[in-house]
């Protein structure tokens, strides 16, 4: 297996305090955008996106846009691109 520091992006400078280092990936928040939507159109669990992004908050309510959140497991490799994508609202790409 691959160690973790083979595996993370870079991290982008505009994170909110308390985003997770080290993840695979990472996307910028868009006006509009939820946890949800992040984490449906990442393919991941809203609860591992909570987890890996406690700074969202309990209900999801402290999503900062244009302000990049960790979409991949710390540590994790996925075989994909690092690079950051942001999403729309609506949980599809730009």
């Amino acid at each position: 297996p691959s160690s973790a520091s083979n595996c993370a992006a870079a991290i982008p400078t505009n994170t909110q305090p308390g985003t997770a280092e080290g993840c695979a990936k990472y996307v910028q928040v868009n006006p509009g955008d939820t946890c949800e939507s992040i984490a449906d159109a990442m393919g991941i669990d809203v609860e591992d996106f909570e987890s890996w992004n406690p700074q969202a908050g309990a209900e999801c309510y402290n999503l900062w846009a244009n302000y990049y959140v960790c979409t991949s497991e710390p540590g994790e490799c996925s075989g994909n691109d690092t690079t950051s994508t942001p999403v729309d609202s609506d949980g599809s790409p730009p």
